[in-house]
């Protein structure tokens, strides 16, 4: 326990270790208490490990939904007994789509879809997709329709009712329907940038192409990289671009060995600031070198969305620090 008391990081090193920015640091301190950091002699704040480790605690169960006021006088075991109770009601990502398969199977429109499917009939299947998203926005329209289509198709194919030529098709046309919507969405020249892509070794590009649609919705600024690229080449884009922000699916396998290392190498490749969000089927795979390395593991399209959200509040919070920093 003494190793973890020894005060070693200054803020910005334990901004980017717990994920929890400056500012954020600060503002807890000034007006929760929660961490108290030592200060040196020229007045620094220094961080302990034990310091970091409750940081980390606090910025999941933030990212649950519960307020830092309601964690404020919690110790580090109680805040780990909310979060493992918390985690524990969250439905996980292949729970969800199972029940979204079994939801389908009455749903007069993702039957339709399927029927359009089995007949290769990509008119038919464009016409009932636009016509759900009519009835809906785009992330029910997500939520509802596609992920339960691609879903049943998936179990289909398993189960030998459909072959692989089907999926290909399917996720071929929903990609061309989604790229179509995007270029609707309305982006502002001040936007938030974020960077989407899949790591090396994930070949699926179905996670990515609505990740990037979800974004653009969201009103960000969105930099479609493809699939299957290199830490190096992500990083590349992320500097070249100013992006705040990287998405990477992560579908299938969700035991590439060389995993690890690529997302450690990524993660040193970009500036400390820069959000790093993961999702997809394989995302639970790599559970413990995305947490290593600060990552925000989403489940669902609607966490996706409210994860952008915090960080695009975030970003204007900051800038508003930087900009009193500066001239006021």
């Amino acid at each position: 326990m003494t190793g973890l008391l020894v005060k070693n990081y200054g803020i910005k090193k334990a901004a980017k270790l717990s994920g929890v920015s400056e500012y954020t640091l600060r503002a807890w301190e000034r007006r929760y208490s929660i961490i108290i950091p030592f200060r040196s002699e020229s007045n620094r704040r220094l961080y302990s490990e034990y310091d970091i480790n409750k940081l980390k605690l606090l910025r999941k169960l933030t990212e649950r939904g519960i307020q830092i006021s309601n964690l404020s006088s919690l110790s580090i075991n109680d805040l780990k007994g909310l979060l493992n109770r918390v985690d524990s009601e969250i439905i996980s990502t292949d729970e969800k789509y199972l029940q979204l398969y079994d939801i389908a199977s009455v749903d007069k429109t993702i039957n339709d879809s399927l029927e359009a499917i089995k007949n290769f009939n990509e008119k038919k299947l464009l016409l009932i997709l636009h016509r759900a998203y009519k009835k809906s926005n785009f992330l029910e329209f997500v939520e509802n329709v596609l992920f339960p289509v691609m879903v049943k198709i998936g179990y289909q194919w398993k189960s030998g009712l459909l072959r692989i030529a089907h999926e290909h098709f399917t996720s071929a046309v929903i990609v061309k329907f989604v790229l179509k919507i995007s270029s609707e969405f309305e982006i502002k020249n001040k936007a938030p940038k974020i960077v989407i892509t899949s790591p090396d070794g994930q070949h699926h590009d179905f996670g990515a192409i609505i990740g990037d649609s979800l974004a653009a919705s969201e009103g960000w600024k969105s930099t479609y990289l493809g699939v299957s690229l290199s830490a190096e080449d992500i990083a590349t884009a992320v500097n070249q671009t100013n992006s705040h922000c990287i998405f990477l699916s992560i579908i299938y396998p969700n035991d590439n060995p060389r995993m690890e290392a690529q997302l450690l190498e990524l993660s040193k490749s970009i500036h400390d600031d820069v959000v790093i969000i993961a999702g997809g089927n394989a995302v639970t795979g790599y559970k413990d070198i995305l947490t290593n390395i600060n990552a925000h593991i989403v489940k669902t399209p609607k966490h996706f969305r409210d994860t952008l959200k915090s960080i695009r509040n975030q970003i204007r919070i900051d800038k508003r620090e930087n900009y009193e920093k500066k001239y006021l």
